[in-house]
């Protein structure tokens, strides 16, 4: 409950106030600051964090306390407890006292404490281990809010993306509305034929259909946004953001390569593993060493709480396997541990190459496409100039004017998925190096 509070809160506090609008930058905060996953992440690291106090504080000594009260007759347990109680006396040797003693209650209040002193090493293996714990669960919530940050820009030009796409289908849908009244007024004063109207009905109808499709895409694209920020599906942002022209530069391939196998998380995720097995090897060569151990304990016993005889007892203990069938199995194991972690690695590196070779390809085919989109608008309005004017002085036919309206239409639907795919594509390049780490250049 606690934790869904302090998200809420936190989602408010990142969202604009009310009549403003809703920018990137905001959209990205509010998703990094409730989304489950990194919720998730930030837990992992917590947990890490206390395994590395766990780990640590198993160095220092450890004190216990005991209070036990015992009863009974046994010989040996009375013989004893008369020692600790310092009520041991000459009549304690009679033959019907040892044998057969009286019942005796023994009270009995300890502390004691231990510490190791050598253990092989291998709580210096564990700390460690749990550092790399901690690392890579902070790499994780990198990786994981990079990802996020991706989806959100994603979604956040997809909405714009498709809101312009509905202005689009909505002055389509006019324009053909426009030519069917024409038409229908030509072919009243016989400039006309009946197949012209048909002919401009059948557009307005396909009009219609892409104006549906285009009022399903701004729904989903909604829900994907609002999804990311934590916000029911079916709110209604104000956005800020607006599709303008940028332009994007990235470096060549081989240098995006080696900036992702220094920046990525998932790489550094993986050289950490291979660190973490190396700590495994270390505790495992510590069931070859020595065990140290130093001890004492101070108690009290007695016939009650009250009054008794003080003892205390110190020392220290040695261990050492000479025989011990488990250990060498154990550390092939952990090297084999190792050796998988260093081919993961490795496998690690090559998937980022890819991940960075398929990104600088995707940019750089939507770049192209973005030219070539912009060039056949710039066309398309062209063609439907001149077509226009040929139509108006009665030189071409109805059919080539709606012709050129439906190029015109495909040409700026066009443009504006490769605006789109040129944004994604940009943060994907980001994405793919590790450096999405904020949202400044689409801002």
């Amino acid at each position: 409950m606690m934790v869904a509070i302090v998200s809420i809160l936190m989602l408010a506090a990142q969202l604009p106030a009310a009549g403003s609008s809703l920018s990137l930058d905001q959209a990205v905060a509010a998703a990094v600051s409730t989304h489950p996953q990194i919720r998730q992440s930030a837990a992992d690291i917590d947990a890490a964090a206390s395994r590395i106090k766990q780990e640590t504080g198993s160095r220092l000594p450890k004190v216990q306390v005991s209070e036990a009260i015992t009863r009974g007759n046994n010989p040996t347990y009375v013989f004893g407890s008369l020692l600790e109680q310092s009520r041991f006396g000459p009549e304690n040797f009679a033959i019907s006292s040892l044998n057969d003693p009286n019942a005796l209650t023994n009270f009995r209040s300890a502390i004691t404490t231990s510490v190791s002193i050598f253990d092989g090493r291998r709580t210096s293996a564990r700390i460690d281990q749990a550092r790399e714990a901690k690392d890579r669960a902070d790499r994780t919530l990198q990786l994981t809010e990079q990802s996020v940050r991706f989806e959100v820009i994603r979604s956040y030009y997809g909405l714009l993306v498709a809101r312009s796409a509905e202005e689009v289908a909505d002055q389509a849908v006019q324009t053909a509305e426009s030519n069917v009244q024409r038409v229908q007024d030509r072919l009243q004063v016989g400039l006309v034929v009946d197949s012209d109207l048909l002919a401009a009905r059948v557009e307005l109808s396909s009009l219609r259909r892409q104006q549906i499709q285009a009022q399903g895409d701004l729904v989903n694209a909604l829900a994907a946004l609002n999804t990311w920020m934590g916000l029911p599906v079916d709110a209604s942002p104000q956005m800020s953001g607006t599709l303008t022209e940028k332009t994007y530069d990235i470096e060549n391939q081989e240098v995006l390569i080696q900036r992702a196998i220094e920046h990525r998380p998932d790489y550094a995720i993986s050289s950490s593993s291979v660190r973490t097995a190396e700590d495994r090897i270390r505790e495992a060569r510590a069931d070859y060493l020595p065990n140290a151990r130093a001890f004492a304990s101070f108690g009290v016993s007695g016939r009650n709480l009250t009054s008794g005889s003080s003892d205390y007892i110190v020392g220290a203990n040695v261990t050492f396997d000479v025989f011990n069938a488990e250990r060498k199995s154990r550390l092939s194991e952990a090297r084999s541990g190792q050796t998988r972690a260093e081919a993961q690695q490795a496998e690690r590196g090559n998937q980022i190459r890819l991940d960075v070779v398929r990104a600088v390809q995707q940019f750089r085919t939507a770049q192209q496409q973005l030219d070539v989109a912009r060039s056949s608008v710039d066309q398309a309005q062209e063609a439907l100039r001149i077509i226009q004017d040929r139509y108006d002085l009665g030189l071409t036919t109805i059919t080539d004017l709606l012709r050129a309206q439906t190029e015109l239409v495909r040409a700026k639907m066009g443009a504006l998925s490769s605006r789109h795919a040129y944004v994604v594509g940009y943060a994907a390049v980001l994405l793919a190096t590790g450096d999405l780490s904020d949202v400044r250049s689409f801002s």
